[in-house]
């Protein structure tokens, strides 16, 4: 379930809610390999977070019955855990009971209200399905940030929802002045 209250005093601490992970793994065999993650929710509990630039080759209409054909989303993997479970990313012209806002334009939800608009054909400016999520424990996350397995960004709608999978990590970097391909290779060379 999807905790949408945190606590005043987990506010003091610096966690990474809205931000981008961009992958900084060059070993082919590790699942995170070149993946954008926007982490949606960090606390002293762990990290919560969807991988935004992984397509499958299936779509909307495929995972649910009586999806109207004009909905027609790319489905993305979006960890590896409960790769069953669907959530959605859209636009926040419209929330839902149980979604979380981001406050970015960016909304989560796995609501069932929502798939009963989208048989309706009121469907969200952007909407991104999404299959599995990625989920850090306690100190998971800060720890392989310390080992600079993650290049962190601030998220942005426009990368969330404008931007091609295969470009998300150069422009998610490029928000901090870096680009992926000199730190490639500079990595790569010590």
């Amino acid at each position: 379930m999807i905790n949408t209250d945190m606590g005043k005093s987990e506010e003091r601490h610096q966690y990474f809610a809205n931000h981008f992970l961009i992958s900084l793994s060059r070993l082919t065999g590790d699942y995170f390999h070149s993946t954008v993650t926007l982490i949606l929710q960090h606390n002293a509990d762990g990290a919560f977070g969807l991988v935004i630039n992984r397509p499958l080759d299936a779509e909307l209409d495929g995972l649910i019955e009586n999806m109207p054909a004009k909905i027609t989303s790319p489905v993305l993997e979006g960890g590896p855990v409960e790769q069953t479970r669907l959530f959605f990313l859209h636009s926040d012209e419209k929330s839902y009971s149980g979604s979380l806002d981001t406050g970015i334009g960016v909304i989560l939800s796995s609501s069932d209200d929502l798939i009963s608009d989208l048989k309706k054909q009121l469907i969200p400016e952007h909407l991104l399905p999404v299959i599995g999520y990625a989920g850090w424990g306690p100190g998971q996350l800060e720890n392989e940030l310390i080992e600079d397995a993650w290049l962190i960004t601030p998220a942005t709608r426009e990368i969330v929802f404008e931007t091609a999978p295969s470009d998300m990590a150069e422009k998610a970097a490029a928000l901090f002045g870096i680009d992926l391909n000199l730190y490639h290779s500079t990595t790569s060379q010590s």
